[in-house]
């Protein structure tokens, strides 16, 4: 009876080795949560809410006095943007100009709260595998902590995307086109008319014969370019005209890992240089910094590519982005 009775004690108040320290040690006490302050602070005087009609869609890093970047595409179709600080006081925002190559815009900030803002200072030189780093959630000022997971890299361009399933069809040996063997619901192949058992053989004035010249094709355009597309319907020769669209808005959502992670960043390809962490922040949080536990920039955040990546732009590759934004520039100037 005894050892039933401690059973069901034990069952009914279970204890936590959290529970039985000190508060200052404890994993959420006062010692661990001040090691984000100053993070904390840095990130409330550098960083404002991107709003369209009250609604917060993108944070913005301010990178000099009375300037801030953000993640460009996020920007598109918004009219009416203003942005506002920590405490909800706003400020007017002018867009200066955009990078497209980096999906990076700069924006003029202007008002008596916009005076208040400081940059962080940017950190030197690049920072090992492991680094911990922070970065804001749409609530600016309260931070997600992770690590710095890759070595920097250039993130290739995914491009815009038809969104079907296809097989290559043969005349004998030879690739002569890709069958459709299923398609997106209200995907722009449905939305051009498109069917099943469609065979395309054409995109633009490129001859599409295997599913890796197709998807080259696609690389080199935008979601939401027009492309004419040709296909082959029995004896039937077709043209029709069907807007690309965004893979993290189709073909993402049939996949299982993607729909684990909640929405993603509508563009996540195709950056000269970034660096990489497994920061658990939304896409409505991408223009803010990532930064080191002393408060120091590392990088922006442009993209939430999957459930467990999170691409950032090193602070140079931003100031680099300005400097064409300004001068008209592009990074074809560089080389």
């Amino acid at each position: 009876m005894m050892g039933a009775g401690l059973l069901a004690l034990a069952t009914v108040v279970p204890v936590s080795a959290n529970a039985l320290l000190e508060v200052e040690d404890r994993t959420n006490g006062r010692e661990t949560v001040k090691a984000f302050d100053t993070a904390s602070e840095v990130s409330k005087k550098s960083t404002v809410t991107l709003h369209v009609e009250r609604r917060p869609f993108a944070l913005a890093t301010v990178v000099e006095p009375g300037f801030a970047v953000t993640k460009a595409s996020e920007l598109k179709g918004k009219d009416g943007i203003y942005a506002s600080n920590a405490r909800r006081r706003k400020m007017e925002v002018e867009v200066v100009g955009i990078d497209d190559d980096n999906d990076l815009a700069l924006l003029k900030l202007t008002g008596e709260h916009a005076e208040a803002l400081e940059p962080a200072t940017p950190v030197e030189g690049e920072l090992p595998i492991g680094t911990v780093v922070v970065g804001s959630t749409p609530r600016i000022g309260w931070m997600r902590v992770a690590l710095v997971s890759a070595n920097p890299r250039s993130i290739e361009t995914r491009g815009g995307t038809l969104a079907f399933l296809g097989e290559e069809v043969k005349d004998g040996k030879e690739p002569v086109g890709v069958k459709v063997t299923d398609m997106v619901p209200d995907g722009p192949m449905v939305k051009a008319g498109l069917k099943k058992d469609d065979v395309l053989v054409m995109v633009g004035d490129s001859p599409v014969t295997t599913l890796e010249s197709l998807g080259k094709i696609l690389s080199e355009h935008d979601p939401g370019d027009k492309v004419n597309v040709t296909v082959e319907r029995g004896d039937e020769q077709l043209v029709v005209e069907a807007e690309l669209a965004s893979p993290s808005e189709t073909l993402d959502k049939f996949d299982r890992n993607q729909q684990m992670s909640g929405r993603t960043s509508y563009r996540k390809s195709g950056f000269s240089q970034v660096i990489q962490t497994d920061l658990p922040l939304p896409p409505t949080a991408m223009g803010g910094a990532v930064l080191t536990l002393d408060g120091e920039a590392l990088a922006v955040l442009i993209a939430r590519a999957d459930r467990v990546t999170t691409y950032a732009l090193p602070m140079a590759t931003v100031r680099a982005s300005i400097d064409r934004i300004r001068t008209g520039g592009t990074n074809d100037d560089e080389e």
